[in-house]
């Protein structure tokens, strides 16, 4: 199982957080605090389930967000690409759903499959890294270390152990050899206590056993007189309905007698079973008789046609064209199919002419480049620009030939209008000269009041007549506006002169692609996509055309030799024709040779219906041969008679049946052929017999009961039963517990005895691959890894020996993952789970740690793994997309 990404709903401080793991050696790099060990208990949560709030694991759930949980992508080899969501939902630990490639969704139940059946403790001990469990390893003691190392030799092995140990501790608890608290130690000692009452109880009885005894024996004795009572009693009833039922009794002897003497006869089912043969015979002969008729038909009407006989007599060369026909066909197909496309092509084409006004009949214009079509969009631009100045020139000259005929008619208008303001202005000047002066103002001084009065009046006057009637007109010359009408008479020649020869430029550009000369600059803006389809069309016609010719020369070279088929194909005949008479013959040939093959199979079934029925002519036959050989007949006939002669008896036959089964199981009476006094007299016989034995079985249990008196007085008020049964119930009791403890003491010793042999077995290799990484980590420090005494110990390169506890911190973590990673690398073809490891070599130097690196990546072959650091040395290893920085 691979990780490919995670989706976060609610986790710590990841809220709707998505991670793509494209790799199978994919680091989280980021500083602390950056959310690293929160990834991987996110994921750890997801594949186990949330830490309950009774342990000491952190759930991580969110402060500022509702949500929590989320999803994770695997790829599984055997499921494919899966999607497990967990969500808390009503569950502390959270509900999960597993979402299948094909939208079907599972439960929980589902997730160990995936998951190998690891348990999250397995998990964690086995495939998950972090530095504090690393710095631990230093705590241990040397056995809880190597036994740490031992337990990962197998799967699981810490959890059989605890096991191992459950079971001792309740066997341990049912039976200890000195003990006295322990149950089976305690009902040992009330078991000693019973057997020593009883066997008190049974000293104060020697008779007890033999009076036992002898009610036994009287008990037998009364059992075997009840059995020949009954024997008797049953006899006796027998006998007394023969006699109350003596007429048809002596009726029923006389019939067994008289088919004794007569003549052989058939049994009534002997008869019903000799009339069925005889009639299944004559009906199977019969319809055998049809069928032969049937079958000859069918063998005289299988006969060849001509066409038949030709095709057997030339099949190779037949079933040669044969093979090809389908191709044939084909190729034909493409033939019409390619005329069609022609035929619509040009449709399309002459509709397409019509729209744009061409004659399809001649030269097909050129195709109109974009930088053409370009050079239409500026001359069109510079002609509306000119046309635009043109419609600007002609409204100034329509304004100068204006002025030019009004000239004379508003200058006299103009000067009667000035002249009133000059009045008033001249009025308002004499006015304010007499006030200066007469307040004592220089005349100097009251001669530029009034001028300047007189100005602004003038002034406002004329503003006021201005917005009255117009503007006042200034009446140019009449020779200066000729002159400006000549002026923009020239720009005007010039703005016409450029218009044709944008014009004339645009007709060459149609002359030079065969364009209608009607064709304007709008609709040739407007169509150029459509003539340059309908070059295209006239384009992919020719190509058709020429393709169309191609297979018409293809098909008749691939059909001349057709023509060697005789008389079939006539002189001149086309490839088309060629091939539909392929195509019929090949037909006909079918249809006869399936009309044939139907045929053959008829004539097949037909006979074996022939052979079923004469198999079961043979068995009917054979039964009537039985029947001839059991009454020793010689002729199907002879048996026909001698039934029509059972069939006269029939009535004897009839009250014979009758009388049987009311007489049913009377045969060793009737056997004896007694007369009505002989079985009066066997009654009476019957009755005396009963008589006596009644009379002995009462003596019987007269002795039986002075017995059992005798029995109770020596128990003296029960007390030896009382104490036999206190002892049996504590033997069953015992027998109950020794069990139990037989089945945790066996269970116990059998897991323990089962972990040491495969201990054995995958130690080796575990060791071999550990001592690999384990010399590599430490630089050939270290050449192997032994176990001696269930002790691990490290040999160095000078061939010495250390024990696990005393290696320094530098050299027993690397062993720790040595050991470790060898596990996950030999499990990996059973167990493939994404190893999760959180900084936890950081105490390596750089060298060794590069060597970690260099292992891991040869573990993610088989077994993805993540790693979450804050290690730079780590990033320049690989590539961006294997690197998600936090």
């Amino acid at each position: 199982m691979r990780i490919s990404k995670l989706d976060i709903l609610g986790y710590g401080k990841w809220i709707d957080q998505k991670f793509e793991i494209s790799s199978d050696f994919h680091v989280f790099y980021g500083p602390n605090e950056s959310g690293k060990s929160t990834l991987k208990s996110f994921i750890h949560s997801i594949l186990f389930g949330f830490p309950t709030r009774n342990q000491k694991l952190n759930r991580y759930e969110p402060k500022y967000s509702s949500k929590y949980g989320g999803r994770i992508h695997v790829k599984d080899p055997i499921y494919g690409p899966l999607m497990i969501e967990r969500l808390p939902h009503h569950k502390v630990t959270g509900e999960v759903k597993i979402h299948m490639p094909n939208h079907q969704s599972l439960d929980e139940k589902f997730l160990p499959h995936i998951l190998h059946h690891t348990s999250a403790s397995l998990y964690s001990a086995i495939f998950t890294f972090d530095l504090e469990e690393m710095e631990k390893i230093n705590d241990l003691k040397a056995d809880e270390l190597e036994k740490t190392f031992l337990n990962m030799s197998v799967s699981g092995a810490h959890n059989y152990h605890k096991l191992a140990n459950e079971l001792e501790s309740n066997a341990q608890k049912l039976y200890k050899p000195t003990g006295r608290i322990p149950a089976i130690n305690q009902a040992l000692e009330s078991l000693q206590d019973a057997k020593e009452s009883l066997y008190i109880a049974e000293s104060k009885n020697k008779d007890y056993l033999n009076k036992l005894r002898q009610v036994k024996a009287i008990d037998e004795t009364i059992r075997k007189k009840d059995q020949l009572m009954n024997k008797l009693q049953q006899d006796r009833r027998q006998y007394q309905f023969v006699l109350d039922n003596w007429d048809d009794f002596s009726y029923y002897l006389y019939l067994i007698y008289d088919f004794k003497k007569h003549e052989q006869t058939l049994s009534e089912d002997d008869g019903l079973l000799a009339e069925k043969l005889i009639e299944q015979n004559n009906q199977l002969s019969h319809e055998m008789d049809q069928l032969q008729a049937e079958l000859n038909m069918l063998q005289k009407n299988h006969f060849s046609s001509d066409l038949m006989d030709h095709y057997v007599m030339n099949k190779v060369y037949y079933d040669e064209w044969f093979d090809k026909e389908p191709y044939l066909t084909e190729q034909l197909t493409q033939f019409h199919q390619i005329q069609r496309s022609i035929s619509d092509k040009i449709t399309s084409h002459h509709r397409l002419a019509k729209k744009l006004g061409l004659n399809p009949n001649a030269q097909t214009p050129f195709k109109i480049a974009d930088e053409d079509i370009n050079k239409v969009k500026t001359w069109d631009d510079s002609l509306n620009n000119l046309e635009e100045k043109a419609n600007q020139l002609d409204k100034e000259l329509y304004k100068i030939n204006y002025k030019l005929n009004h000239a004379e008619i508003e200058a006299p208008n103009n000067n009667q209008n000035l002249f009133l303001p000059l009045i008033f202005a001249g009025f308002i000047f004499i006015l304010l000269t007499l006030s200066g002066y007469i307040i004592d103002l220089s005349l100097m001084m009251s001669i530029i009041i009034g001028v300047f009065s007189a100005t602004v009046v003038h002034y406002f006057i004329k503003r006021h007549s201005v917005r009255n009637n117009g503007a006042v007109y200034d009446n140019p010359s009449t020779d200066h506006l000729k002159v400006v009408k000549n002026e923009l008479t020239e720009s005007m020649k010039k703005v016409y002169t450029e218009m044709d020869l944008k014009n004339e430029s645009y007709h060459l550009f149609l002359q030079k692609h065969h364009l209608p000369e009607s064709l304007s600059i709008s609709e040739c803006l407007i169509n150029y996509d459509l003539y340059n389809d309908y070059i295209d069309q006239s384009d992919e016609i020719v190509r058709l055309k020429t393709m169309l010719n191609n297979e018409v020369s293809r098909l008749k070279i691939q059909t001349e030799d057709l023509d060697h088929l005789g008389d079939i194909y006539s002189a001149n005949v086309t490839p088309e024709q060629r091939i539909q008479n392929l195509s019929e013959i090949k037909q006909a040939v079918d249809k006869q040779t399936k009309s044939k093959n139907q045929t053959m199979y008829q004539i097949e079934s037909k006979t074996e219906e022939l052979k079923v029925l004469e198999k079961q002519l043979n068995l009917v036959e054979s039964k009537l041969n039985e029947l001839l050989d059991k009454y020793q007949l010689t002729s199907v006939m002879a048996l026909k008679q001698l039934n029509d002669v059972s069939k006269a008896n029939q009535t004897k036959l009839n009250d014979l049946k009758t009388l049987r089964q009311l007489f049913n199981g009377y045969q060793e009476i009737a056997k004896k052929s007694l007369t009505e006094n002989e079985v009066r007299y066997t009654l009476g016989d019957i009755d005396n017999q009963l008589k006596k034995l009644a009379e002995e079985k009462n003596k019987q249990m007269d002795q039986k009961a002075t017995t059992i008196m005798e029995l109770k007085e020596l128990e003296e008020g029960k007390d030896y039963a009382l104490k036999r049964q206190q002892y049996e119930n504590q033997v069953s009791k015992i027998d109950g517990l020794i069990e139990e403890w037989l089945v945790n003491k066996a269970g116990s010793d059998l897991i323990t005895l089962t972990l040491k042999e495969h201990t054995k077995e995958q130690l080796p290799k575990i060791l071999n691959l550990a001592t690999d990484y384990f010399n590599r980590l430490t630089e050939q420090k270290y050449t192997a890894i032994e176990l001696k005494n269930n002790r691990i110990q490290v040999v160095t390169s000078n061939q010495e020996r250390f024990r696990v506890n005393e290696l320094s911190r530098g050299t027993s973590e690397p062993l720790y993952a040595a050991l470790r990673l060898s596990v996950i690398q030999l499990q990996a073809k059973e167990i493939s789970l994404p190893i999760l490891i959180d900084d936890s070599f950081v105490n390596l130097d750089s060298v060794r740690k590069s060597i970690m690196y260099d292992i891991l990546e040869e573990i993610s072959q088989v077994t993805q793994v993540l790693f979450f650091t804050f290690d730079k040395q780590l990033l320049n290893r690989f590539k961006d997309e294997q690197i998600t920085y936090l």
